[in-house]
């Protein structure tokens, strides 16, 4: 009878430790799609609050808002967001005195360039084949489209993001990952972690 009992609360561990882990999971991802939900509907002073505080030793945080804005409003590129899906989210683990999960999505993208009238440009513009040229260098010529008609290109990346907390539950703040960026972002994070990001 002692030895069920113990099994039974083993058991009971076992599925609470589950669901607890299932509950920070889903809290990261909701975290995360909420923050791109703020920068899609052009809240950048709400999309800050989500992004890590490490970033801000490479952009301090009063800029942060400022330089999202000039981004997304830049009157000669229009830029179409859309929220990420499929968000796979690592476990969480503790490195010296936060936790650390990496997000991994497909993330689509689709920008196009226009002209001081706001007509958009198309291949024929030096600076739109120069960004065509960079699109390709960074995804890969196969996830890498260009619509003569609308003028949009459309960059299709598996995107990955870190997640940090100070106690592991609650309380996220996100970090997006890109090659383009890695030689300025590794410092900030653990060495394990950049290693899952590569």
């Amino acid at each position: 009878m002692k030895k069920q009992l113990l099994l039974i609360f083993a058991l009971i561990f076992i599925v609470a430790s589950s669901l607890e882990a299932q509950d920070v999971k889903k809290n990261i991802e909701d975290g995360f799609v909420e923050m791109q939900s703020a920068i899609i509907k052009k809240d950048f002073e709400k999309s800050v609050g989500f992004i890590a505080d490490e970033i801000f030793t490479i952009v301090p945080k009063d800029q942060m808002a400022s330089l999202l804005e000039m981004t997304f409003n830049n009157p000669q590129m229009e830029i179409v967001l859309r929220l990420p899906e499929n968000i796979k989210v690592s476990e969480p683990q503790k490195e010296g005195d936060k936790y650390y999960a990496v997000l991994s999505f497909p993330n689509i993208q689709k920008l196009r360039m226009l002209d001081t009238n706001g007509l958009p440009l198309g291949l024929d513009n030096e600076m739109v084949k120069g960004m065509n040229a960079n699109f390709i260098a960074a995804a890969g010529e196969d996830n890498v489209s260009f619509d003569d008609e609308t003028r949009f290109f459309t960059v299709t990346v598996n995107q990955k993001a870190v997640a940090i907390s100070e106690n592991g539950k609650d309380g996220w703040k996100y970090l997006n990952y890109d090659k383009a960026q890695a030689a300025a972002l590794a410092p900030l994070l653990p060495k394990v972690i950049v290693e899952k990001l590569q």
